[in-house]
């Protein structure tokens, strides 16, 4: 397998976000996000692994989605009313999140050794 600079994945591809709700949380270090403009997300990155100096052959595992399961959803914002009893559903932001997809390995070999 190869290292995320090897695959094109650096962090210059991210952009520095505030999503903080609190006037006083500061936005931090690893307040990040990648939103490749103009571009579908998923086929984004594909084509920057693809263009690497790795390249796709290198991955051992990688997420696909499929109709059963999404890898990017939009949510609806929620709020922390009785609409939403259980705490995983409250205070939503309405956005893209992205979700576990379908995972795919290829055989991992090993040496003797």
């Amino acid at each position: 397998a190869a290292s995320p600079e090897e695959l094109g994945l650096t962090r210059d591809l991210l952009q520095k976000v505030d999503d903080n709700t609190n006037q006083y949380q500061p936005t931090g270090f690893n307040d990040l996000v990648w939103n490749p403009e103009g571009n579908n997300p998923v086929k984004a990155l594909i084509e920057r692994v693809e263009n690497s100096k790795a390249g796709m052959e290198s991955l051992k595992c990688w997420l696909m989605g499929s109709e059963a399961e999404k890898v990017l959803e939009y949510v609806n914002g929620t709020d922390a009313s009785s609409d939403y009893p259980e705490s995983w559903q409250q205070n939503w932001r309405e956005s893209w999140y992205d979700r576990a997809g379908e995972l795919h390995c290829d055989p991992w070999s090993f040496g003797k050794g």
